[in-house]
């Protein structure tokens, strides 16, 4: 038997240590998504033919037992266990190793660490364990190496420039650590990479010009570190890039005109920055769109008028200078006069009032209609309407003007920016709910004193 897999949520307990011993001419052993538990059985070095070992999934715990270095090991797959202690030492016992996964385990790297003598690995995913301080040393020196993850660890010093000496193809993968310094521009190098993230760091400086040598870019993640200054011209040259995640920086300045040129680009988040100015035109071709946020910047004017932007969220969109656009949550730009300076007139304020306060209108007006007929019988018996009468309807129409407004200015908390939700070229536009009117005010119009 050449093979053996066994795949079943069912079987608990631990390995069979001695039946999988015997298995002398066994070539692939794969025990994935089981629930065994225990340690890795030393028996295993006994399969010394075995050269794809894949056990994961399981509640295996303890260490790797050395004996596994006298497998003629091609793949190894040990991710989703409880593993602990280093990672696999002596890596000269693995020459022929080409894939490593040891993901979401409890693994931690010795001093004695070293990947340089991995020389045929080209996969490499440590992701959640327990790795610290610094990246693993020796990793510029594994020339195959096209795929490495180490992600979701502490790893806390900075970025090491030999990274840029792989010749990684896929993906680098720096996410969720505590890494610290500037992205080396060496990075660069890596001119044939898919996808880079450095997301959920405490990375600073500024996001490389140098990138633009990356033109095979799908996926670019620094969200969530401390990047400043201007968002690099560069950063749209790739027409290969799908996804593009700059939110939660430190970014000013303009949304580059560039980016108009990802024409595959689906997923744009650009949140909780300092980016100002309004969007370049270009976006205008930008179809491939499927999802955007710009929200919490200082963003102004109208918004693409393109499906992406058209059926954004409010939550997309809000905590900026002032949008307009074709969206339900917007004021149509062309509602507003673009001629109008926005610095020689005083700034309206136009209040959006929900529907909930309806029944209090309906009320107001019940209130009125009733005065007026009132009035009207009075002055029945007069052939024309004299000028007291006029000043009755006028005090009527002042006190409920000077009501309403102080209803809007409670409602709106004096007109306060938490209650804005849009600047156009008019003015501010606020989402207000004045169903809080008190009745006590609607009273006060049987008490006006009225002349006679």
């Amino acid at each position: 038997m050449s093979g053996l897999r066994v795949t079943d949520p069912e079987p608990t307990g631990t390995v069979p240590p001695h039946t999988i011993g015997n298995l002398s001419l066994l070539q692939q052993l794969d025990l994935s998504q089981n629930k065994l538990a225990g340690p890795v059985p030393v028996e295993f070095g006994k399969l010394s033919v075995v050269n794809v070992l894949s056990l994961v999934s399981n509640n295996l715990g303890a260490t790797i037992p050395p004996t596994i270095g006298n497998l003629s090991l091609l793949q190894v797959r040990l991710q989703n266990n409880q593993l602990t202690g280093t990672l696999m030492e002596s890596p000269d016992v693995y020459p022929n190793l080409d894939y490593l996964e040891l993901s979401n385990n409890w693994l931690h790297v010795s001093q004695h660490t070293n990947f340089s003598e991995y020389v045929n690995l080209t996969t490499l995913k440590l992701s959640k364990n327990n790795f610290s301080s610094e990246i693993p040393p020796g990793l510029g020196s594994m020339a195959r190496l096209q795929l490495l993850e180490l992600s979701d660890n502490h790893l806390s010093e900075e970025i090491p420039d030999e990274l840029g000496k792989l010749r990684l193809r896929f993906d680098l993968n720096l996410g969720d650590n505590l890494l610290v310094g500037s992205v080396p521009t060496a990075i660069a190098k890596l001119s044939a990479l898919r996808r880079l993230n450095m997301a959920d760091n405490n990375l600073s400086g500024t996001i490389p010009r140098e990138l633009k040598a990356c033109r095979y870019l799908e996926h670019l993640n620094f969200c969530s570190n401390n990047l400043g200054d201007r968002i690099p011209a560069e950063t749209g040259i790739s027409q290969d890039l799908q996804h593009l995640d700059f939110s939660y920086n430190l970014l000013i300045g303009e949304i580059p005109v560039q980016f108009g040129n990802l024409i595959n680009l689906e997923v744009l988040n650009l949140s909780h920055n300092r980016l100002t100015g309004s969007f370049p035109s270009t976006f205008l071709g930008m179809y491939g769109l499927i999802a955007i946020n710009v929200s919490y910047n200082q963003l102004e004017g109208p918004l693409p008028d393109i499906p992406t932007f058209r059926n954004a969220s409010y939550d997309a969109v809000r905590g900026n200078k002032g949008h307009c656009g074709n969206s339900k949550f917007l004021v149509p730009c062309s509602a507003l006069k673009p001629h109008q300076s926005k610095g020689n007139r005083g700034r309206k304020r136009f209040i959006l009032i929900s529907l909930v306060p309806l029944g209090c209108i309906i009320v107001l007006f019940v209130i009125l209609g009733g005065l007026f007929l009132m009035f009207g019988r009075s002055n029945k018996t007069r052939s024309a309407p004299d000028e007291a009468g006029n000043e009755r309807v006028r005090m009527i129409w002042s006190y409920v003007s000077e009501m309403a407004y102080k209803s809007i200015i409670e409602a709106t908390a004096n007109f306060d920016d938490k209650y804005c939700i849009g600047v156009g070229g008019q003015g501010s536009v606020y989402r207000a709910d004045i169903a809080k009117v008190k009745y006590s005010q609607l009273r006060n119009l049987n008490k006006i004193q009225m002349p006679k």
